[in-house]
């Protein structure tokens, strides 16, 4: 690799990693060179194969860093998608699962930032399911909550002591009145 096409690599990835001024002043020696011919580098040691060897060195500290954080921006993506599909009953896209993804980035077969990419797209796809599935699930979960108020008040109803000046009497009552208001209108929901 040229130093030119080193330097150029180190701007690319301090850029994208954010990297701190301090860790590009060790290099400003090398970078000052990106702009000038080489009839104009008077500095010693500035082209020498130990500088682009330097240059070089930190070009793959910062590529392994920069994979390192696609790596968990991706599984965070993963989790964000596996989140929305368990809460909406869908099955996420197999070909994104942590093992897989985390093999294949660490092979190299699959550019992180690719990857990412599909896991949106995979997120705003399952957004779009949850968006068109609401009037179901809206209704599938007024028929559950039916459905667990029903089995309350058949446990009230056989409860001997539910008429005693307890505690918590009245609460009960109203709740059971309220159970037998939300049982009636079980037959609607699910037409």
């Amino acid at each position: 690799m040229q130093l030119k096409d080193v330097v150029a690599k180190l701007f690319e990835l301090w850029n994208l990693m954010d990297s701190s001024k301090e860790e590009r002043n060790c290099f400003m020696k090398i970078t000052s060179i990106v702009e000038t011919s080489e009839s104009e580098i008077t500095e010693r040691g500035v082209l020498s194969t130990e500088m682009i060897e330097k240059g070089s060195a930190e070009v793959d500290r910062l590529a392994k860093l920069k994979a390192s954080r696609m790596k968990e921006l991706v599984f965070k993506k993963r989790s964000e998608l596996e989140e929305i599909c368990r809460l909406t009953h869908i099955e996420p896209d197999p070909s994104t699962v942590a093992e897989k993804a985390s093999a294949l980035i660490d092979s190299g077969l699959v550019d992180p930032s690719e990857l990412l990419a599909k896991i949106e797209e995979q997120i705003i796809k399952a957004k779009d399911e949850v968006l068109s599935r609401k009037e179901v699930t809206d209704r599938i979960d007024k028929w559950v909550a039916a459905c667990e108020e029903e089995n309350w008040l058949d446990k009230y109803n056989q409860d001997n002591n539910r008429y005693s000046a307890g505690q918590c009497a009245h609460i009960n009552l109203k709740r059971a009145e309220h159970a037998r208001i939300t049982i009636g209108k079980i037959p609607g929901l699910l037409s």
